[in-house]
């Protein structure tokens, strides 16, 4: 025992005094990659004016952006046109580009002298009655109760009511635009103030009827022409 004692240390010396180099040194001897050796930027150190001007960011001036606000708001315009036809089929028969984007931009103003801003949706509602009722609707007396209405509220609840009652009145449809049924408890709002419907309301209760999905334009809408832009 005392020899593997006096064995075992000796060894070690003798392996350990044959690694003369550093095992730092060993490592990279033999391999194909140099060494990295890393260090910091100086963060203070110049650099050349070309180069900085690379970075900058790109700045618009006003009429650049009124020019891009004005071409992201025509867009909307065109969408809300081919919305009234597939609402509408043949709605604007052989009206040119121009006439519709100026006749949707007519009808976002009158939405707007109502309800304070624009506003996508209250936007397509508002042409969606105007198409029943003509964009000069303000100057017939006959339909100074669609004005009272719309100006019974500061936000676009009315209007919506409004064209549930035209759809329902006046183009004698049974099923809303997302193919729901009119019935007493759908057009429960819209008998207000508006003069009274000459059709029979089905009961919600006992004459209750399913979707119906011919009749549910704004899917198609939603799914072939609305993106999400705002005004």
């Amino acid at each position: 025992m005392k020899f593997i004692k006096i064995v075992i240390p000796v060894l070690l010396i003798i392996g350990l005094s044959g690694c003369n180099k550093p095992f730092r040194e060993d490592f990279f001897a033999n391999r194909r990659c140099v060494e990295i050796n890393y260090g910091c930027l100086n963060e203070s150190q110049p650099t050349n004016n070309k180069e900085n001007t690379m970075f900058q960011p790109m700045r618009l001036t006003q009429e650049q952006w009124d020019k891009i606000r004005r071409q992201e708001t025509l867009q909307v315009y065109g969408e809300v046109a081919r919305m009234l036809d597939i609402y509408y089929p043949g709605f604007w028969l052989d009206k040119d580009n121009a006439f519709q984007l100026a006749w949707i931009e007519k009808v976002d103003n009158i939405a707007t002298k109502y309800y304070g801003r624009h506003d996508r949706g209250t936007l397509e509602t508002m042409a969606l009655v105007c198409a029943i009722i003509g964009s000069d609707f303000e100057q017939d007396p006959k339909l100074d109760f669609i004005v009272n209405k719309m100006k019974s509220s500061h936000v676009d609840t009315p209007l919506g009511e409004i064209y549930d009652y035209l759809r329902f009145e006046i183009l004698k449809k049974d099923f809303d635009h997302a193919g729901r049924q009119y019935n007493n408890w759908s057009l429960r709002g819209m008998q207000e103030s508006m003069p009274k419907i000459t059709r029979k309301i089905p009961d919600f209760y006992t004459e209750w009827q399913p979707d119906n999905e011919q009749d549910n334009v704004w899917s198609i809408y939603k799914n072939t022409v609305r993106s999400e832009r705002n005004l």
